[in-house]
Order: structure tokens, then sequence, then C-alpha cells
């Protein structure tokens, strides 16, 4: 099993952050199927176009993940 991670700005360290993609509906499995990304990193912190980093997640992180999975099952 990998570690999960969690992909944050390399500016401020902020996991507010989006990428673009380029993703094709995939028929048979009825989703989308990501080709690429066409480096649109983005920071809502930051306000600006900047690199992303993947870094791996804390105890607590994995913790509060955990719960919030839990109550959306309930």
């Amino acid at each position: 099993m990998t570690a999960p991670i969690i992909w944050v700005c390399e500016e401020c360290g902020s996991d507010n952050v989006s990428d673009m993609a380029i993703v094709k509906w995939d028929i048979t499995a009825q989703d989308w199927r990501v080709f690429g990304h066409d480096c649109g990193d983005f920071c809502e912190d930051c306000n600006d176009n900047t690199g992303l980093i993947e870094r791996p997640l804390t105890l607590k992180e994995i913790a509060q993940i955990a719960i919030k999975k839990q109550e959306a099952t309930q």
C-alpha cells in the first residue's frame, strides 16, 4: 500500500489548490480518464499560478479523513 499524500502549494504550503487536466470520457468504465495535466497549477491562498508539490499526510489528517468517510456513510 502506498502512503496517502496531499498536494500543496510550493510557495505557502496551502492545500487550497487546483490543477487543470486533460480528460476523456471512457464509455466502458463510465468515468473520466485523466490523460495529463496542462500545468495549470493554482493556489487560492496565494491567488497565483504556482507549482504544486506532494507531501505525505500526517496521522491527524488521515484520522480526519477516516472520520469524514464514516460520517458520510451514516
